[in-house]
């Protein structure tokens, strides 16, 4: 399963949720603050239509949500690589 992550918050920034922006035009996806000490979140992309998408996340604690990160491009191709020329054998 493709995921998209992010850094790791510090914990005095309080934050508990970041967004998404990229996805679906001008629209943000709210993501909760995972609980995966080595991330900030993680985000499932497997359902993404084929495309191409630059996106950029967002720390936000109660208060206010931080500038917006630096972009990331990537491409989610039309259909996925299938595996080929598997062999078995006996030895």
């Amino acid at each position: 399963m493709p995921k998209l992550v992010c850094s790791k918050s510090l914990e005095s920034e309080q934050v508990t949720y970041y967004t998404i922006e990229g996805f679906s035009g001008g629209e943000f996806t709210e993501v909760p603050a995972s609980s995966n000490p080595e991330y900030g979140f993680e985000y499932d992309v497997s359902s993404l239509s084929p495309g191409k998408y630059t996106v950029k996340a967002h720390a936000c604690n109660p208060w206010q949500c931080s500038i917006a990160s630096a972009p990331l491009d990537f491409t989610v191709p039309e259909t996925p690589l299938q595996p080929t020329g598997l062999n078995i054998s006996f030895i």
